[in-house]
């Protein structure tokens, strides 16, 4: 009984700590493995970090990354010297009729619109990173009337492979769906690279 409660306490515990740490419950903490939980939970304190952290590193950088990323653009009071303007908003400049003051001024703004835009699209591979592309939803088999019967692939049995199984119809209709998630991956992937580019690029650009 006081091994029982004594469990519970530190399972409690642990689980307190971890929301107190910003920590991911199911990440940190285990009731099968309650040491695993409080050294994780020790070393996060300790070290501001455990080593669940590199199960997914990427999804870990980018947790780390999403909210300063969100407070930089928030809070900035400057650009990178690397910012620069488009061939048409230096000839907006130029053509314009104003004061040079306000030239500056206004060129000034502009840097400041397009590193905005930068800092947007490195957010948003972030975010996407953070959510797991949550918002492009999976094709549900069973919305078109089909399910999938796995069988054991003869000469590697430790894979599965499976078929889908129903109407025609309702296979080719699943079939499409599950194509155009496909692209829909494939084209959010490629933003989230490009997002992930801009960060590499002005990485030492990210300053308050």
């Amino acid at each position: 009984m006081e091994i029982l409660v004594t469990a519970t306490v530190c399972g409690i515990f642990c689980y307190l700590i971890g929301r107190l740490t910003n920590a991911k419950s199911e990440n940190y903490f285990c009731w099968s493995n309650l040491k695993g939980s409080y050294r994780r939970i020790r070393d996060n304190i300790l070290k501001g970090w455990n080593d669940s952290d590199i199960w997914s590193l990427d999804h870990s950088i980018a947790v780390y990354c999403l909210p300063r990323l969100r407070l930089l653009k928030e809070k900035k009071h400057g650009i990178p010297a690397e910012i620069e303007l488009t061939d048409e908003q230096s000839k907006e400049i130029i053509d314009s009729k104003l004061l040079d003051k306000e030239k500056q001024d206004y060129h000034f703004q502009l840097q400041q619109e397009n590193w905005n835009a930068i800092l947007d699209k490195m957010i948003f591979s972030m975010e996407c990173i953070v959510n797991d592309n949550e918002d492009i939803e999976q094709p549900d088999p069973e919305d078109c009337l089909v399910k999938h019967v796995f069988n054991p692939i003869s000469d590697k049995p430790e894979f599965l492979s499976f078929d889908l199984e129903g109407d025609p119809e309702n296979i080719k209709k699943y079939n499409e769906k599950m194509n155009e998630y496909s692209n829909e991956l494939k084209a959010r992937e490629e933003v989230i690279q490009e997002g992930l580019q801009l960060f590499a690029t002005y990485f030492r650009g990210l300053w308050d």
